[in-house]
């Protein structure tokens, strides 16, 4: 998935990622991690510049939720 907004928003929109409970792989945490420190550590050079980061989202296959859904009910 691409994902583009202002750098300065960097952290929100991880949060909003993983609150919303959207699986990122490894490389993808590792992605928007370094563009977040990167930003954090740069804010007054670049925190209004455009970021374009493209991440790997995990799916899984609607039968493994739906067992994972009704087995955690019992």
């Amino acid at each position: 998935m691409l994902f583009e907004f202002e750098r300065q928003a960097c952290v929100d929109i991880y949060s909003v990622m993983i609150a919303a409970g959207l699986e990122l792989s490894q490389s993808g945490h590792i992605r928007i991690t370094e563009l977040c420190q990167c930003t954090r550590s740069n804010k007054r050079q670049c925190g209004t510049e455009i970021a374009s980061i493209d991440l790997e989202v995990q799916t899984f296959p609607v039968e493994r939720m739906r067992g994972a859904t009704v087995h955690e009910a019992a």
